[in-house]
């Protein structure tokens, strides 16, 4: 924005923004030596109505009003990256959960489990959310959510605990039984550990392990 002001003596030139001194210690204003204001990297908070003043001894006079508009793009979030819709664990496994969202402006992104917050609120990460699930118990239902001034959306995350189903006992001798079991989960299984413990007994139990190839 150019300013030109002449005067005995020679004035000095400043500018108003929404009548206020501008805060030339804001790195992205620059005012040059004839007493233009060069604004880089517009904001919108840059927009206003701004005035270029030029003050001496004699007195001070105000330019007319020059209003700027900032032309914001602005784009609602969207998710570049969504978790696994369905993770399919073994009982005791450790998971990791990536979501990641972009926008204009940018999406906070948090984790929900069913309805209990998992992000605290005053760590709310931009952009993206790694959750880290270790030693895994139950099966849950899990949300990622990104939000930002021009909407929300969310992207289901559910883990799922995978066991051994449809057990049988067969071959019961006094040393040893033989067990069997279907498992329709991840194919990299390398092996179940069965565990036992004599009735009544007050020990840790003993442990067996079969490999499955």
């Amino acid at each position: 924005m150019q300013c030109k002001a002449t005067g005995n003596p020679s004035p000095k030139l400043y500018w108003l923004k929404d009548a206020k001194r501008v805060d030339m210690t804001n790195p992205r204003y620059i005012l040059n030596d004839g007493g233009d204001l060069q604004i880089n990297n517009s904001e919108e908070d840059d927009m206003g109505k701004y005035e270029c003043v030029a003050e001496n001894s004699v007195g001070t006079e105000h330019s007319k009003p020059t209003v700027l508009y900032v032309k914001v793009r602005r784009v609602p979030p969207q998710f570049s990256r969504r978790p696994e819709a369905l993770s399919e664990v073994m009982l005791g496994s450790n998971l990791t959960l990536t979501c990641v969202a972009v926008g204009s402006p940018m999406p906070y992104v948090k984790w929900r489990k069913g309805d209990q917050e998992l992000t605290p609120d005053d760590q709310l990460p931009i952009g993206r959310n790694i959750l880290e699930l270790t030693n895994i118990q139950h099966s849950a239902n899990y949300t990622c959510i990104a939000a930002s001034t021009l909407g929300i959306i969310d992207a289901p995350a559910i883990v799922k605990v995978q066991s051994p189903t449809e057990v049988s006992i067969s071959e019961v001798t006094a040393t040893s039984v033989r067990l069997e079991w279907s498992y329709k989960g991840p194919e990299d299984l390398q092996y179940y550990v069965i565990q036992y413990k004599p009735k009544n007994a007050n020990q840790n139990p003993n442990r067996n392990s079969t490999s499955i190839l």
